[in-house]
């Protein structure tokens, strides 16, 4: 498997002189156990889920009962045989036991190496990265957020915004952050639609907001979950939960079934709201680069145009998550966020719905996100119960790889994300050629589709160069291939002329339109165009009539086949008939037409760099029509 920053020789020296009894000190860390719990009532369900860690909900075939999978204390398992609570143990799995089981975990970073890595990335990528410090954790250690996105354009532009490694065991939620950093600083100028996106758009990666909880974790095995902070009354499973600590929203249940009030609970929400240091960093940094489009009253909608998007990665269960999650009552914006969340879902293929639909929770980071701000707000949790918490390296790439065109879909609807997530996705866009000569009509094609969006038949759509409706670009319509608008699917094109255009590579973005009204995401192609000076071929000649005279005023047209095809090369004759265009070399049709004469196709004309291929045309005209007969009544 091929990993972009495998782990160095010298770390896995390191992993291998750890003891079995080290690499398994989960198993005694505080005499725990993990346990299946079955639960008969919601409210069963949310009473463990607000006590205990709680690893996974697996949901019975009678609506409210089921299993809940937990990592459970002695103390915590005499609190549910007090409670009637029934529960057997399962084996922890096995992690870090022996030589050939460490090397499953050699493509994890520790946090040294994952800072390292942003320091290299920031290093090799000047113009379009820019490494912000946002903050400490208990113990000192950094906070870093890497901001990407071409600093020599302007803003203000719409945020995506990405925060990994809440939770300290969740280590891969920290190896998609950086593959997604990687993703996106390596294909910049390559790939057309990452180009667009820093372009135009913003997109913060936090890699780790809990590295001491990380730290925690160097080598897998200590299941550890909250931040370091001892203070708080715990001796021994110490530390605040960093997603129940949030401002808005803090223990807004006002029980123990969101999140606990016990210092030893794995669901601790701290002291107060927004206690831990950790918590105010992302917190201040979030209202550095989201403007505040939200009443604080729980039934405030943000508007529909309101602009941001925030992704908090977690790990496992295969979930897209949006507030709210202290109630089932839906959100305000509950239609947008259902949207995207079921768009992103589509690509990464987890389950979307409310937050509270697993349980309830209060004091999450992304109930805060859209409660102090509106922002469209959503949780990731990756991985299945095969992966657990440290999934082996072998499912790096599985777990990693579709979370990826979710996070680019998210970043593309950050302008306005409860209106775009409504709108038809553009895809396969493409002028067929990569180059043309200027002044050639080049033909661009796409596919519009709505059926991840609402299912509705798409209505139009358009093409701009180089500049979006927000930079001043003018849209030029598309049509359908098949003739008409009338499906959720449609095959678009349009023959986009290049005279004018500048010599270079161009940005041609496409996006389309549902009957329902909505504009869905941009895609992109990039377009190089030539000049004269690279011309490789002319075709000449003239365009006679029936008696051998030119013909003025001739449209002629040479259509590229083969390699080139997708792209046409057009003049007009001259006084005398003649005509002269240059070309790329190929092989073309060509067809000449003019007023009151029938066209004329000529197939297989060949171009060769460097001469002149002549290539007549002879028109026959049209019968005589006897006006003056046709108009007696």
């Amino acid at each position: 498997m091929n990993y972009k920053k495998f782990r160095t020789v010298l770390f896995l020296l390191l992993l291998l002189t750890l003891t079995p009894a080290a690499s398994v000190r989960a198993q005694e860390l505080d005499d725990r156990a993990l346990l299946l719990i079955r639960y008969t009532a919601r409210t069963e369900l949310e009473r463990l889920a607000g006590r205990l860690d709680v690893w996974e909900v697996r949901p019975g075939e009678e609506e409210d009962k089921g299993r809940v999978l937990a990592y459970v204390s002695a103390g915590e398992r005499a609190w549910l045989r007090s409670l009637g609570f029934t529960f057997e143990t399962l084996p922890l799995p096995e992690v870090g036991v022996g030589p050939d089981a460490l090397l499953d975990y050699a493509c994890y970073r520790t946090i040294d190496q994952l800072y390292a890595d942003l320091q290299v990335i920031h290093a090799d990528h000047p113009s379009i990265t820019a490494l912000m410090h946002i903050g400490e954790s208990y113990e000192g250690r950094d906070i870093w957020v890497l901001r990407i996105t071409n600093q020599a354009i302007a803003g203000p532009k719409p945020t995506l915004f990405v925060i990994a490694n809440v939770h300290g065991r969740e280590i891969i939620t920290n190896e998609l952050a950086m593959v997604f950093i990687d993703y996106l600083t390596d294909n910049y100028g390559i790939d057309p639609d990452v180009t667009w996106l820093l372009d135009h758009h913003e997109i913060h990666v936090s890699a780790s907001t809990n590295p001491d909880g990380h730290v925690k974790n160097e080598p897998p095995g200590a299941y550890w979950r909250k931040n370091t902070n001892p203070t708080h009354g715990c001796s021994t499973s110490y530390g605040v939960d960093l997603n129940r600590n949030s401002t808005f929203g803090w223990h807004i249940c006002g029980n123990e079934y969101c999140s606990s009030g016990y210092p030893c609970a794995q669901t601790y929400r701290g002291p107060s709201a927004g206690s831990e240091s950790e918590t105010q960093a992302v917190e201040a940094y979030a209202r550095s680069i989201f403007p505040d489009q939200r009443e604080d009253a729980l039934d405030a909608a943000a508007p529909l145009t309101a602009t941001g998007v925030f992704i908090t990665l977690h790990s496992y269960s295969n979930l897209v998550l949006w507030p709210w999650g202290h109630t089932d009552d839906p959100a305000p914006n509950a239609a947008g966020l259902a949207a995207l969340g079921c768009k992103m879902a589509s690509y990464n293929g987890y389950t979307p719905k409310q937050a509270s639909g697993l349980y309830r929770t209060d004091g999450t980071t992304d109930d805060w996100t859209y409660g102090a701000l509106g922002i469209a707000s959503y949780t990731f949790e990756i991985g299945s119960s095969s992966d657990y918490f440290y999934p082996p390296c072998s499912r790096y790439d599985a777990l990693i790889q579709p979370n990826i065109p979710a996070l680019l879909y998210a970043a593309k609807a950050a302008r306005t994300p409860y209106l775009t997530a409504h709108g038809p996705d553009a895809r396969a866009v493409s002028t067929t050629v990569d180059g043309t000569l200027r002044g050639a009509t080049v033909r661009l094609t796409a596919e519009i589709d709505d059926r991840d969006n609402g299912g509705d038949r798409i209505a139009r759509a358009e093409y701009y160069v180089d500049a979006p409706p927000w930079a001043g670009g003018v849209g030029a319509p598309m049509t359908a291939v098949d003739g008409a608008f009338d499906a959720p699917v449609e095959q678009v094109e349009a023959w986009a002329p290049t005279a004018g255009w500048t010599p270079g590579r161009h940005l041609v973005f496409v996006r389309g339109q549902d009957e329902a009204g909505y504009w869905g995401p941009f895609s992109a192609t990039f377009l190089t165009v030539y000049t004269d000076v690279v011309a490789t071929g002319v075709i000449t000649g003239q365009v006679s009539g029936p008696s051998g005279d030119g013909l003025a005023g001739a449209n002629v047209r040479f259509e590229s086949v083969g390699e080139r095809a997708g792209q046409r090369f057009e003049t007009v004759t001259g006084v005398d008939g003649l005509y002269r265009v240059t070309v790329l070399s190929g092989t073309y049709t060509g067809t000449a037409g003019a007023l009151a004469h029938y066209p004329q196709t000529i197939t297989g004309v060949v171009a060769t760099a460097g001469t002149t291929t002549t290539q007549a045309f002879s028109l026959d005209g049209w019968p005589r029509l006897y006006l003056p007969c046709l108009m007696r009544g």
